[in-house]
């Protein structure tokens, strides 16, 4: 029992201390899993996390979801994912409330301006990474009949995205490798 609150706790300061993407967590998962409570042994861990970045989605949350599987079965897996997601989600769902609050006084009106330039470049980067991307990796033909579809369907017949992009998975089932 007191190592799986041990683990919980790993779980929790980490959740509450790491900032930054997966790379940030591992480092403090490892000090809490395999030295400071010793719960699994680094060879383990490293394996774990071998396997955790080959997966899609957040990797310190696939790390405790692991370890706490592997240690402590279902329970484990899902009081380490609440440990360890839960404090960023309350936090996330208190700030969001503050904002609502606190929507229309200037000063946060002027940030989320401020704000906005940078969003909208971040993800003009993006769109142009997976353009170019996708343009050098099938032939070109593929992407012209995708962009023009979806094109078609959301600009002629206002149709909503989603459909698009049902469109878009749908062709790339059937005619793409």
């Amino acid at each position: 029992m007191m190592l799986f609150i041990q683990f919980l706790f790993g779980a929790l300061m980490t959740g509450l201390t790491a900032f930054g993407g997966g790379v940030a967590f591992v480092p403090m998962l490892e000090a809490f899993f395999t030295q400071i409570f010793a719960i699994i042994p680094a060879d383990q861990f490293f394996e774990i996390v071998g396997y955790a970045s080959a997966l899609p989605g957040p990797l310190g949350a696939k790390i405790v979801g692991a370890v706490g599987y592997e240690t402590f079965g279902l329970p484990g897996l899902i009081f380490g994912e609440l440990f360890f997601d839960g404090p960023g989600i309350i936090l996330a769902l208190l700030l969001y409330r503050l904002l609502m609050k606190n929507r229309q006084q200037p000063k946060l009106q002027a940030v989320t301006q401020f704000i906005q330039p940078f969003i909208i470049v971040m993800v003009a980067k993006v769109a142009v990474s997976l353009t170019t991307t996708t343009i050098a990796t099938m032939e070109i033909w593929h992407f012209f009949i995708i962009f023009g579809g979806s094109l078609f369907l959301i600009m002629k017949k206002k149709y909503p995205p989603i459909v698009a992009i049902i469109f878009a998975i749908c062709y790339g089932l059937v005619f793409l490798p």
